[in-house]
């Protein structure tokens, strides 16, 4: 009885090490993520190595394509297709359900969706300019 007691105090000692280590390590991924926010709101750091790029790596850089525009690029890949909301849902499946809703009513209001029946949309024709 008495090897129990002492396997249960080493693994409450041992607990009580990995907690320490757990907040310490939060506490320094909160200081990056705190220091990469102030960085991509126009930060100093950002600032130095603005001269150093040229104008295309820094639009490669920030290219990440808005959800609209993620939206528009499924609906349009089947033109002709009906798309329904869980359709275009399984193209993207780490958009909560509820934000890809509203972005696809937004596009149809502006336009650059069509609504194609009840609860189905499709990409609008094609226009040669």
């Amino acid at each position: 009885m008495a090897s129990i007691n002492v396997k249960i105090e080493q693994a409450a000692v041992e607990l009580a090490g990995a907690r320490r280590k757990y907040k310490d390590a939060e506490s320094k991924y909160n200081a990056l993520l705190s220091q990469f926010a102030e960085s991509t709101k126009g930060g100093n750091a950002q600032k130095t190595n603005e001269n150093s790029e040229s104008d295309s790596e820094k639009e490669n850089r920030n290219e990440v394509p808005s959800l609209s525009e993620r939206v528009i690029t499924v609906i349009k890949s089947e033109p002709s297709r009906r798309w329904k909301l869980h359709d275009v849902h399984q193209n993207l499946p780490d958009v909560n359900i509820v934000n890809l809703r509203a972005t696809i009513y937004r596009l149809v209001n502006s336009g650059k969706v069509k609504k194609a029946g009840y609860g189905k949309f499709k990409a609008p024709p094609e226009t040669n300019n």
